[in-house]
Parts: C-alpha cells; sequence; structure tokens
C-alpha cells in the first residue's frame, strides 16, 4: 500500500543555501515497515562511505513536514536538494531492499548531469526549455520541474525572454493548466474539455452548469491540434509523445458520437496507439479499437485480417508484451489460427527489449487446426523497475516471423501462458 504524504509549502531554501553539500533528504513514515527499512539501509556505514562527505544526509517524518516537492510522494521517498535550494532528484516508493550503494551512485551521476547542464547557461528561451527538459526525468515530469521547491526561478526566466511562446517551451511546462493544475495526467483536463462540449457539465448536486455544444468544441480541438501540427511543421514543438497523445484523444471524445466520422475516428485511434501503446493514452486508445469492433495486434486480441500477410513477414507484437510475462519462469506462447481463415505459419517469435532480442524462439512444436507453441524461459534479468517504480517485465515487443496470404486473411489468437511446475511426487 502507498503512504502518502502532503508538502504544502517550502521552507528549506534558506537554511540549505548556507551549505555547499547538497542534502539527501528521506522522508518516511516511521509506522511504515518498508520506510524503516530504507532509512536503515541509509544509516548503515557502507552507505556513509560512499556518500564520502559530498552529501548532508537527513531523516523527516512525513507527517506535518514542510517541504519540497509540495505535491504529493509516495513513501518511503528520497530527494536530494543543491546549495542553492532547488531539489533535482525524487526518487519514490523506494524498494525496502534497494542498495543503498547503489542509489549513492545514481545521486553522483545525477549530480554530475545536473551540473553539466547547468554550465550550458540560460542566455535564451531555448537555453532555459532544455535545462528544465533535461531535468524533468530527474524529478519525476515536467508540472513538477517548474513548480516552487525545483527550477522555477529558471521557468520564470524562461516566461520572461519568450512572453508569447515562439520556442513552445512554456506549453510543455503547462500543458492543460488553463483546464486544471493539479491534474497531472498529461492530456486529461483536453479530454474532459471535449467531453463537456459534447455532453454538457453537471454541478455536484446533479444540476446542469454547462450546456452542450458539440459544434463549437469540435473547432475547439480542431484548432489545438492545427496550432500543434503547425509548430511541429515549424521544428518549434515540444509537447511530448504522451501530450500529443492527449490531444489526439480529445479530438476522438469531441467527435465519437458522430456515425459519419467512423473511419476518422479509428484512424485517430490507430494513431495513438501507434505512439506508444503502452501509456496511458495508448491503453485507451487500443480500448476503445477492441470496443468499436477493430482490436488491434495484441497478445490480448490476437492478429485479424491485414496484420500478418505476405512471405516471410516479420511484425512486431508490442500491445501486452509486458505485461504478458509477469515474473521470471517458464511459458508457454501460442499462436491459433482461428477455423475457418486462412492459415498463418509462425515460424519463429523474438522477445525484445528495445531493438535487442533477448531469447530468440524457433522450430514451434505444431498442433493440428494450425496452432504453434513455443517454449520460452525468461529470467530475472528481464525484470525491472520502470519510472513509476513498477516491477515489470522489459519486454516492448514480440517480433513474429512467418508466411501467411498475400492477402492478409488469416485471424487468430495470441497466449501467453506461464507454466506452473508440479509439485514432486515424495516416495512413502
Amino acid at each position: 500500500m502507498f503512504r502518502h504524504v502532503i508538502f504544502i509549502a517550502l521552507a528549506v531554501g534558506v537554511s540549505l543555501a548556507a551549505n555547499a553539500a547538497s542534502k539527501i533528504r528521506l522522508v518516511y513514515d516511521k509506522n511504515y515497515r518498508a520506510c524503516l527499512d530504507v532509512k536503515k539501509t541509509l544509516e548503515s556505514s557502507k552507505v556513509k562511505s560512499a556518500m564520502g562527505g559530498k552529501y548532508q544526509l537527513e531523516f523527516v517524518e512525513g507527517k506535518g513536514h514542510n517541504d519540497p516537492p509540495k505535491d504529493s510522494l509516495k513513501m518511503p521517498c528520497i530527494y536530494v536538494v543543491d546549495e542553492q535550494g532547488r531539489c533535482y532528484f525524487v526518487f519514490e516508493n523506494v524498494p525496502y531492499n534497494y542498495p543503498g550503494e547503489k542509489l549513492i551512485k545514481t545521486i553522483d551521476k545525477v549530480n554530475s548531469r545536473r551540473q553539466e547542464i547547468e554550465k550550458g547557461g540560460m542566455a535564451t528561451a531555448d537555453d532555459c526549455g532544455k535545462l528544465l527538459n533535461s531535468m524533468e526525468k530527474f524529478v519525476g515530469g515536467p508540472r513538477r520541474v517548474v513548480s516552487p521547491g525545483f527550477y522555477q526561478d529558471v521557468f520564470n526566466k524562461l516566461k520572461q525572454l519568450d512572453p508569447k511562446d515562439d520556442t513552445g517551451w512554456v506549453k510543455h511546462f503547462t500543458f492543460g493548466d488553463q483546464f486544471d493544475k493539479n491534474n497531472q495526467k498529461d492530456g486529461l483536463e483536453y479530454v474532459i474539455e471535449a467531453n463537456y462540449y459534447r455532453q454538457g457539465q453537471k454541478g455536484y448536486s446533479g444540476n446542469t452548469v454547462r450546456q452542450p455544444d458539440p459544434a463549437a468544441g469540435k473547432k475547439w480541438i480542431d484548432r489545438e491540434l492545427e496550432d500543434a501540427q503547425t509548430r511541429i511543421k515549424e521544428k518549434r514543438n515540444h509537447l511530448t509523445p504522451e501530450q500529443l497523445q492527449g490531444l489526439f484523444m480529445a479530438k476522438f471524445e469531441a467527435y465519437r458520437d458522430d456515425n459519419s466520422k467512423r473511419e476518422e475516428n479509428l484512424k485517430l485511434l490507430r494513431r495513438v496507439a501507434s505512439f506508444d501503446e503502452t501509456t496511458f493514452w495508448g491503453t485507451a486508445a487500443c480500448g476503445w479499437l477492441n470496443w468499436l469492433g477493430e482490436p488491434p495486434l495484441s497478445v490480448y486480441w490476437g492478429w485479424r485480417k491485414g496484420d500478418f500477410k505476405g512471405s516471410n513477414f516479420s511484425v512486431p507484437v508490442k500491445y501486452g508484451a509486458d505485461y504478458a510475462f509477469t515474473r521470471p519462469g517458464k511459458y508457454k506462447i501460442t499462436f491459433q489460427n482461428d477455423s475457418g481463415t486462412l492459415q498463418t505459419k509462425i515460424n519463429s517469435v523474438s522477445l525484445m527489449i528495445g531493438d535487442e532480442p533477448y531469447l530468440v524462439l524457433s522450430k514451434p512444436t505444431v498442433q493440428p487446426g494450425g496452432v504453434f507453441e513455443f517454449d520460452a524461459t525468461v529470467k530475472s534479468d528481464a525484470f525491472g523497475y520502470n519510472a513509476e517504480r513498477e516491477y515489470k517485465c522489459k519486454f516492448t515487443a514480440l517480433l513474429v516471423k512467418g508466411d501467411a496470404p498475400q492477402d492478409g486473411g488469416s485471424t487468430g489468437k495470441i497466449r501467453v501462458e506461464r507454466q506452473i511446475l508440479k509439485p514432486r511426487k515424495v516416495a512413502k
């Protein structure tokens, strides 16, 4: 269970400015075992030796604590503040058994990278934007990096140098703030606004506070997308893929009741999914495609007509590739042609991490009815923690190779099943 702490004020900047060393601060809950385990790790002699006097270490109980970051954090949380009072590294939900020496090495790398980035200066708006963009991944996103206690001073200078946002950097860091500054999901504000245009808005008591105006909603989101696409063409766009996904999903929300736009809506959803199926919006787009009877190529929904076609095809199955493998162990990967369709032959499957194959599986076991089975042993090195501190499989795709009808007329199912070892019989 996640423990959360709310930080409501900035009170650390003055006290840190007088100290040359960065401060590593652990925010913890004394009633939470994982927090106490992390605290014990940081108090060890190995960690103190690894720090080598470069950092000051502090432990602060989360309840009633007034420090940056001021938004909710998942404890145990470690954050590091420089000599100017800027927080430049945040590590939330620290695993109870995370190695202390590894943590210090990570902080060293971030600190060195921070100093290198800051040496670039802030003479232009683009300099400021690049600095903030480089640091956001270390602290938890574009909104947090420009908030009090982080690099708000750099953001203020960016806005001063670029009051009309000609560079596009300001919108990157304030995307959707005109609707809701507290929403941390990129693009959700736009989708909600499109929904209000489409079907109106109800108050807490059920009364109508905003009448529906679908036509105005379509004009509004079309202008927003036109502006984004113009900036992309002129190479002054800094919206992230997920922010762009949010804009496209807002357009789908505005148009989804229009049956004359069905094919355009399907194209929109496929475009969102093609950016990245694993993001919040990518997953939503895939779900909508399935709801509309056009599921994407995936481990969950298998393949449809046209997904696999031609001899010697090579197609990555991205959606569901990571969630299909839950833990290290033995797995059976099955490709089953639907009855009554032209058969697709599966020759090999590669479990991909990025562009590199982790494991190549060939020579499948062929069962009657067009069923191809592959056995895979996935070790612990194929798993790790992602940016949200979730322990997940690193696979990004199943690269499928085989032969299919030229028109892609085959459909079928894909299953990934973990093989449970049967208990060994004990002689009496």
